[in-house]
């Protein structure tokens, strides 16, 4: 496909695929989708470019956008048949079109500012609501069936926070006031303290 021989199109797979697959977030995983798309990119630009549609994309994620409409519909036929034409299929239920803002890997742009999806953080909202009133072992039990551990999933909460704080800090200073009361509260029922 890339013009390697024999020999080293073997040792590139064997490098970078784990139990004859590709792992997924593995650190070769931006290269290998790289040279996946590298026609796909090209034919995509240049039919972008003719239609003055600006194109993007992270890993598999697609994004079209223009600062005038354009014809969404006739985008994605054509974006489609480009993908068909190379082995690859649009999955539907991921396409996803707006008119006055854009939603890119979980991020929301309107206005020309940068947010994060409220059901995130109403995701976020809502276990804060089922720890509080129920306690987080019994909210863990709950939701994950006896196989979370509690220490995992506040790191896991923690950075959720965190790369709200990132987007939004008055939102992710908001949400880790509230964190940081639920591992107290967490603490101090486990005696864990020092």
């Amino acid at each position: 496909m890339f013009g390697f021989n024999k020999s080293v199109s073997t040792a590139l797979t064997t490098l970078t695929t784990l139990d004859s697959k590709l792992p997924q977030g593995a650190p070769t995983s931006p290269m290998i989708s790289n040279l996946v798309f590298r026609n796909m990119d090209y034919r995509i630009n240049e039919f972008s470019k003719k239609i003055n549609v600006e194109y993007s994309r992270y890993a598999d994620d697609l994004t079209f956008s223009s600062k005038k409409k354009f014809d969404k519909v006739y985008v994605l036929l054509k974006i489609s048949n480009i993908l068909e034409s190379n082995g690859y299929k649009l999955n539907k239920n991921k396409t996803r079109m707006f008119s006055n803002h854009m939603i890119v890997n979980g991020l929301v742009i309107k206005d020309k500012k940068l947010n994060v999806q409220n059901s995130y953080i109403r995701n976020i909202e809502q276990d804060f609501y089922y720890i509080d009133k129920y306690g987080l072992e019994d909210h863990l039990k709950h939701k994950f069936d006896y196989k979370k551990d509690p220490s995992i999933y506040l790191e896991e909460m923690f950075g959720k926070i965190n790369y709200i704080k990132q987007i939004n800090s008055k939102i992710g200073l908001d949400l880790l006031d509230k964190f940081n009361k639920i591992v107290y509260s967490h603490l101090k029922k486990s005696n864990k303290f020092l």
